[in-house]
């Protein structure tokens, strides 16, 4: 072999040996990484005058006034769930799947990743990285499970066994998740109605099994009263499940509870929220948003009375709402969905009483708002005629002030990425 051939061989040697070396190091994750998503921060979406959706992140927690008027813009952005720093939502431009949303390294929204449904899709409940439920439209007696972290589809629970009080299309209006099991209310596919009794499904996640049905009797037909972010389980292990009651008919909405490692509702245990506020209030008895936040208690926006304009219109009819005329109860449901008299206010589960909260304005108890945790402080958006505004509220000293304006539109979410909802 001449001196070139064993130069050559020489160099060649050399580097194979530099290529394993380099090789062996990015193994052992010395080498270059990819993009990271953000984990920290918060996101902050405003509904527009045209009904689309202003998105925008921020590193810190805004302070003085949030401007979301210069945020990313989506045809909708209906935050369902969040886990891991990801938001999960129906597609953002109207179609039917699942988006999963990050913000990247840069501060900007992402989709990181969809998975295709049907159907629209709502709800969407989170257990863990491994394991979602979601309700597909076009799946009409199936509870869908997924991976959130890959977004694949991992199985229908096949739900047709279960009871359906009425003949028509039925849909879940929301998923309670307590450990294996998810718990359903029932509710019509064309209206915000539940049913009188109020059905609530019941399946097995891990095992992929319908488990049995809940029923409670009413006073009268119920509404879709849950939201993104809301907490219903206790440290015990008690769920907490809703209804809103009948504006018109003065049926009160109610607080339910499924005992832990019961799958019937508790027949001690009904509160109707707003009657506890005060139990002189004759038609608006509502609650909405409620949230667990601890040691026996909640928070929930309450409605306080009744509007005066009301109250002398079933006044004309001897209070009796089944004597008013149907454009009595338009002009009943007009004045109360634009009446500011309910009050972000404190649930004691246990002595079932309900106290506001001092220094908050009061709002419209329809409002639906997402309430957010962050550093043991709660974040309760209100909205009225003369602000837009999220206010903090700490359990520990009871002290309640404004946290920040808000500016670009009406109320969105509010999503600390460090929490899982």
């Amino acid at each position: 072999m001449n001196n070139n051939s064993i130069l050559r061989l020489f160099l060649l040697m050399t580097i194979g040996i530099l290529i394993t070396f380099t090789a062996c190091n990015d193994d052992e994750g010395n080498g270059p990484t990819g993009p990271t998503n953000k984990t920290t921060g918060f996101v902050i979406s405003v509904v527009t005058p045209n009904n689309t959706s202003l998105v925008k992140y921020f590193e810190t927690l805004p302070t003085g006034t949030a401007d979301i008027s210069d945020g990313f813009d989506f045809l909708a952005f209906n935050v369902q769930d969040a886990f891991n720093g990801a938001l999960y939502l129906q597609n953002t431009d109207g179609t039917s799947g699942i988006s999963k949303i990050v913000v990247d390294e840069n501060g900007e929204i992402q989709v990181a990743g969809q998975l295709t449904t049907m159907g629209r899709v709502d709800p969407i409940s989170i257990r863990d990285s491994e394991t979602g439920v979601y309700y597909d439209y076009g799946d009409a007696t199936a509870i869908n499970v997924f991976n959130p972290d890959d977004m694949t589809f991992s199985g229908s629970i096949d739900m047709s066994g279960a009871l359906y009080p009425r003949e028509e299309v039925t849909r879940y209006r929301e998923f309670y998740i307590r450990d294996n099991q998810v718990f359903a209310p029932l509710g019509s596919l064309t209206s915000p109605i539940w049913y009188n009794p109020l059905v609530t499904h019941i399946a097995d996640i891990d095992a992929g099994t319908f488990v049995g049905n809940i029923e409670i009797e009413l006073e009268g037909p119920v509404r879709h009263n849950q939201f993104f972010g809301g907490r219903y389980v206790d440290e015990n292990g008690n769920l907490y499940i809703t209804d809103q009651g009948d504006l018109l008919t003065g049926a009160p909405a109610r607080l339910h509870r499924v005992n832990s490692g019961a799958t019937d509702f508790d027949p001690t245990f009904e509160l109707d929220v707003a009657g506890a506020l005060n139990p002189m209030n004759l038609i608006l008895k509502a609650f909405n948003s409620f949230t667990y936040i601890g040691n026996g208690m909640a928070i929930s926006s309450v409605a306080v009375d009744t509007p005066a304009q009301a109250i002398a219109i079933l006044a004309s009819v001897g209070f009796n709402p089944a004597a008013l005329s149907a454009e009595q109860q338009v002009q009943i449901q007009v004045i109360l969905n634009e009446a500011e008299n309910a009050a972000w206010s404190l649930i004691d589960l246990n002595a079932k009483t309900v106290v506001p909260i001092e220094g908050i304005p009061s709002q419209n108890v329809n409002h639906r708002f997402t309430i957010t945790e962050i550093d043991g402080k709660w974040y309760l958006p209100v909205e009225t005629s003369s602000e837009t505004a999220y206010y903090s509220y700490d359990p520990a000293t009871g002290a309640a002030e404004k946290a920040f304006d808000l500016v670009g539109g009406e109320v969105g979410n509010f999503v600390n990425l460090e929490s899982n909802n």
